[in-house]
């Protein structure tokens, strides 16, 4: 979503050791995805140009894919090596590597005890997410809060009577004229473009406060109001309305007698407390918070930050990049550039056709050493004066979009070259969705030949470097620790745009093959399956690897369910799409899936249980003849059309005969068996 000069955006991220919490504590994992989901929106922005959107085709699909790496859930796991890293600063929790309880099947690592109880460090956690670590900032911005928007004098006492109430900094989370769809998430056609007067969040509450006039009073009114007060009620937010005579006469009153009464006692604290200070921040509680749930997700959510403003033009792209990072409040941003450029540096390897990884300096203004090699094609220097020129300057805080740090406050005027800011978003929207790009294929041929069979030569230098990038996504994305006989060949195939039958057993890992080729590829990818219950197992598959974005359209769904499902498909928000064979046989939705390619590409059409288009084979489906034909009719964009892959656990070789000749491939090599199978025949 944007508005020239800003982009806002949706991710979260968290660490994976939540999902390995004993039975009984599942809870805690729900209510930190809450706080990370509420807490997902941010924004890249200018404080002096125009964003605009690049034209170069390889920086598009670049980042396309990037961005949907990093988007595929809301909240989704951090990159594997982050999250090690972060670990290590969690003295309050105690966990052992997955390797050893999975046969050294999983990288990562399990949650064992802690020692702050759950409630303690969401908590802890809320608070921090709430408050700016930087006061300075939020009173150097004394205009925080304002509003270009006509507001009445009884909203104006108001908001003077919360600051001299609650302080300057806490009074920074109350919220001026904010958009209703902003705070409900969805968009409601008789309310689009209305404001609340007041918005807050505290640790343990959301409110809604309006100050109401006479007109109020007006039947019209009051069905409006209900109808705003019932779309805050369903989006969780208590809503408080208030007559504007009570603002001007006794405002001090109601917020002893009506406000703080209705809330419970830790938000009453909270608001009444002096504020937490640098050191409090410091304490056990608040760092295990800071370093297990936060600092995980601003490290993601920067990263999109990242992607979207090199899409944008706000980084230029070059070989060599010298960039200045401020941030008034704790650092994130290197952290975020590090796991940027070791994404972009494990892409390129896969697909030349993308732009050169650069090279990053990068110069903060802080304690420490003062150069250090943070990783491939990283440095960072730490310097006590700034240069007059960068190639862009990256701004961050934790604290609302409008607030600007001390630091740059000072350098504004000083230092020349792009300024991104990239800031916290007050908006509970998810605005994910897939980004427009162009076809690719990935260079692999070389990589599926080297794996074919041990007779093959070994890999080359490039194959394997190409190999491990593969199992940095595989870790990444879904914490296998490495392929599984016949799962290798498959990506690499599928990625360099072959088409392909794959025939592993049951369990060996064929639905893995296509999510992570998906994922690597921009678009969407359409899955094919001819049982609910099928369907359902992919689905949470995905859903247990902390993947949301999925959609499935089947005969167990209402009317207007499957008419949403098409809707979300056409508009660029279903990374995976989920149907029966038989939909491919209904012209109307032969037509939305063709509508969905021209918006958004194709990349993979997955046909699960494949064997069932051979007659041949006692799980014959009728609607099977003609999907792949179907397939690459109506799910095609210009002159391209998505790649096949056929996925099936049985298959004789009459059976895989009549597949290839409905998939319309010949070579032996479209074929891939585990290598404990025999020797593939000649056809």
């Amino acid at each position: 979503m944007s508005d020239g000069r800003t982009i806002t955006y949706s991710a979260a991220g968290r660490l994976s050791i939540w999902d390995t919490l004993d039975h009984g504590r599942e809870a805690l994992l729900s209510q930190i995805e809450q706080i990370l989901k509420n807490h997902g929106c941010a924004s890249i922005g200018s404080p002096d140009q125009e964003l605009v959107e690049s034209v170069d085709e390889s920086i598009l699909t670049l980042t396309a894919v990037m961005a949907k790496l990093v988007s595929r859930g809301l909240p989704t796991w951090v990159d594997h090596i982050l999250e090690s890293a972060l670990l290590g600063n969690c003295p309050g929790i105690q966990t052992e590597e997955l390797s050893v309880s999975s046969n050294d099947r999983i990288v990562g690592h399990k949650f064992i005890k802690s020692d702050i109880e759950g409630r303690e460090l969401l908590s802890a956690a809320t608070e921090i997410l709430l408050l700016s670590f930087n006061v300075e900032s939020v009173i150097l911005n004394e205009n925080l809060s304002s509003t270009d928007h006509t507001v009445s004098e009884e909203e104006d006492a108001f908001y003077t009577a919360f600051i001299e109430r609650y302080g300057q900094v806490t009074s920074s989370l109350l919220k001026r004229q904010i958009k209703l769809e902003d705070l409900t998430g969805k968009e409601q056609d008789d309310l689009i473009g209305q404001r609340v007067d007041f918005a807050l969040i505290l640790p343990h509450s959301s409110w809604v406060i309006e100050i109401d006039g006479s007109q109020h009073a007006e039947q019209d009114q009051i069905e409006i109001d209900n109808r705003r007060d019932n779309a805050l009620g369903a989006a969780g937010w208590q809503v408080l309305r208030i007559e504007a005579e009570t603002v001007r006469e006794n405002i001090g009153e109601w917020f002893a007698d009506e406000w703080e009464a209705k809330l419970g006692q830790d938000d009453q604290d909270f608001l009444l407390r002096d504020l937490p200070t640098q050191e409090l921040f410091s304490s056990p509680k608040y760092q295990t918070a800071w370093n297990a749930i936060i600092r995980p997700h601003l490290i993601h959510r920067s990263l999109l930050g990242l992607i979207l403003a090199l899409r944008f033009e706000q980084i230029p792209y070059s070989e060599q990049l010298r960039l200045l990072v401020l941030e008034d409040d704790e650092p994130i941003l290197v952290d975020a550039l590090i796991v940027f450029q070791r994404m972009w540096v494990h892409l390129f390897r896969l697909n030349s056709k993308y732009p050169t990884p650069p090279r990053f300096e990068i110069q903060v203004m802080r304690e420490g050493q003062p150069v250090q090699k943070l990783g491939e094609g990283i440095t960072l220097k730490v310097v006590q004066e700034v240069e007059s020129q960068y190639d862009f300057i990256l701004s961050g805080s934790k604290a609302l979009t409008s607030v600007r740090g001390k630091s740059q406050l000072e350098l504004m005027r000083q230092v020349k070259g792009p300024w991104i800011e990239i800031r916290d978003a007050y908006s509970r929207r998810d605005n994910r969705q897939l980004l427009h790009a162009w076809p690719t294929s990935y260079d692999l041929a070389g990589l599926d030949e080297s794996l074919r069979n041990d007779e093959e030569p070994a890999p080359t230098e490039i194959q394997s470097r190409q190999l491990d990038s593969l199992r940095y996504f595989l870790r990444a994305l879904f914490r296998k620790k490495d392929f599984w006989d016949g799962q290798a060949r498959v990506v690499s195939r599928l990625l360099s745009g072959l088409p392909s039958i794959v025939l592993l057993p049951t369990g060996g890992g064929k639905s893995l093959t296509y999510q992570l080729s998906a994922l690597l590829l921009p678009g969407m990818a359409l899955v094919i399956d001819p049982l609910l219950a099928l369907m359902k197992d992919q689905i949470d598959n995905l859903h247990r690897a902390s993947i949301d974005l999925i959609g499935h359209v089947s005969s167990l769904l209402e009317a207007d369910e499957k008419e949403e499902q098409s809707n979300e498909m056409q508009n660029y928000r279903r990374y995976f799409m989920f149907i029966a064979p038989e939909r491919m046989q209904m012209d109307d939705f032969r037509n939305i899936v063709r509508a969905a390619a021209k918006r958004v590409v194709i990349s993979l059409a997955v046909i699960d249980e494949v064997h069932c288009v051979s007659e041949w084979g006692h799980d014959f489906r009728p609607s099977y003849l003609h999907l792949c034909r179907n397939l690459r009719t109506y799910c095609s964009w210009d002159s391209h059309t998505p790649t096949l892959v056929g996925l099936t656990g049985t298959a004789s070789f009459a059976v895989l005969t009549d597949v290839q000749v409905e998939m319309e491939v010949r070579e032996e090599e479209s074929i891939v068996l585990p290598k404990s199978f025999d020797r593939k025949p000649k056809f």
